[in-house]
């Protein structure tokens, strides 16, 4: 793939492989916390996924979260509202368009039904993208410290949002404790019999 790619974009193969800060000869912490950003939204997609495989009551919303975080990681990797799209005809307003129906889905699912802590770690987490998106598109004089921190602190945010939902499955789980402190632990299991010739040697 790698060399079809080299062919088709006419490239050396290297341009694919290496570090882009060792291309264009910039500082080794270049783009760290893009770089950062990317990996917290792999993190998201990887935990929502598998809790949405441990638990049926947050499959869809789960599911359908890590599926839009997924995108995100690759718009942030390959720079694809930025980059990709406008040099392809796709103007930037089309992503944020499906984007912001995306979010008004997730929105409406986490609302309807879903559990009070991953919803509200899912709104406080929107709550920063949103601040993100604003400078990223109405503010004239980019300030990234506020574009990119907010965009890195609702990913930290919307991380939390899996581990909530599985924690409170674990809550739910353990076994309460009786009045005299003990814990009614699960019916032990019979060993199977062992076969008479063992029993009497």
């Amino acid at each position: 793939m790698t060399v079809l790619a080299g062919a088709l974009f006419e490239e050396p193969v290297a341009v694919f492989t290496r570090d882009g800060s060792s291309l264009g000869g910039l500082p080794w912490y270049s783009g760290s916390v893009s770089m950062l950003n990317t990996m917290v939204w792999a993190a998201v997609t990887a935990l929502a996924l598998l809790v949405a495989w441990l638990e049926p009551r947050d499959r869809l919303r789960l599911t359908v979260l890590g599926g839009f975080v997924l995108v995100l990681a690759a718009d942030d990797a390959l720079q694809l509202h930025e980059s990709v799209g406008p040099e392809n005809g796709v103007p930037q307003k089309v992503f944020l368009a499906l984007y912001a129906v995306t979010a008004v889905l997730l929105l409406v699912l986490f609302l309807r039904g879903g559990r009070r802590g991953p919803t509200i770690a899912f709104l406080s987490g929107g709550a920063l993208l949103a601040v993100s998106i604003v400078f990223d598109q109405l503010v004239d004089r980019q300030i990234l410290i506020v574009e990119d921190g907010t965009k890195l602190l609702g990913a930290i945010v919307w991380l939390t949002v899996p581990v909530l939902a599985v924690s409170r499955r674990a809550r739910h789980d353990r076994p309460l404790p009786a009045r005299d402190g003990s814990v009614d632990l699960p019916p032990a299991v019979d060993r199977p019999v062992l076969h008479r010739e063992h029993q009497e040697a």
